[in-house]
């Protein structure tokens, strides 16, 4: 066995995905047995819905490398569906971001990435469509890019009617949206109330949809808002991570001032 592919794995590859010590030992006892592929089994919950993972390693030479991850999403009272995802250079989306994408509660999510293409940076909303399914019977990464869509999530921002929030507030609020989650801020109405809202990034429309915290979608009249203090972000957009499902708790934990980052689900080996 080679130990130093053991401690790679361990140490970067899994943690960074969102499995962290949980598929060690099921790893290690696979590695000593040998074999050119070995499959990795794990299951999480995120609130009523379950995640299962079936993580694919195939040997080349004397290292594992793990190639793809399938995740099977079961929500109460309904047939599970399924999508793989690959993995580019032992990289790709964790645990999370894999259900933020495939979940629909309370609209369906993207997931933005930046990578270099032909010496360029280029960004990238991508979502899961459980609608259609491949041959292989996978659901349909539907990806929309920056260069295409127009849309820039610190732009559209910008034009919501967001109570006063500190830059890191700011920045953790794009963190979150940029991972899948709703972002958790609050909204100033034409009469001077407050109301904690949800955010949910559109780019495939090019705008931001916004939700209460009963997860009803909420319109706002544009000619009304115009005289409100429109705030513009003016932060780093280099940033990705997480936050848990909105739930009426996160709300009320948000507007307590609570710091709630994001823990997702525990994953534990099947």
């Amino acid at each position: 066995m080679n130990a130093d592919n053991y401690q790679y794995l361990t140490e970067q590859v899994l943690p960074r995905l969102g499995f962290p010590q949980a598929l060690d030992d099921t790893l290690l006892a696979k590695m000593k047995a040998g074999g050119d592929v070995i499959k990795l089994e794990a299951v999480g919950n995120f609130g009523k819905d379950k995640m299962e993972y079936s993580l694919h390693l195939e040997k080349v030479e004397d290292r594992y490398y793990l190639n793809a991850v399938k995740a099977t999403i079961t929500k109460e009272n309904e047939q599970p569906q399924s999508h793989t995802f690959s993995l580019f250079s032992q990289k790709g989306y964790s645990a999370d971001e894999m259900y933020n994408m495939m979940d629909s509660y309370p609209d369906k999510r993207f997931v933005y990435r930046e990578f270099m293409k032909d010496g360029e940076k280029v960004g990238r909303w991508s979502t899961v469509d459980l609608s259609k399914k491949d041959e292989n019977g996978n659901g349909i990464l539907r990806s929309y890019y920056d260069n295409t869509t127009n849309f820039n999530l610190v732009i559209e921002l910008g034009k919501l009617p967001l109570t006063y929030m500190s830059p890191q507030d700011k920045e953790s609020l794009i963190r979150d949206m940029k991972a899948g989650e709703p972002g958790v801020t609050s909204i100033k109405r034409p009469d001077g109330s407050r109301e904690r809202v949800s955010l949910i990034p559109k780019p495939n429309i090019g705008t931001i949809l916004m939700f209460d915290k009963e997860g009803q979608k909420i319109k706002l009249d544009q000619k009304k808002i115009q005289g409100v203090d429109n705030r513009k972000f003016a932060v780093k957009e280099e940033m990705e991570q997480k936050i848990p499902p909105l739930t009426e708790k996160l709300l009320e934990k948000a507007q307590n001032g609570e710091q709630e980052q994001g823990k997702g689900a525990k994953m534990k080996a099947k």
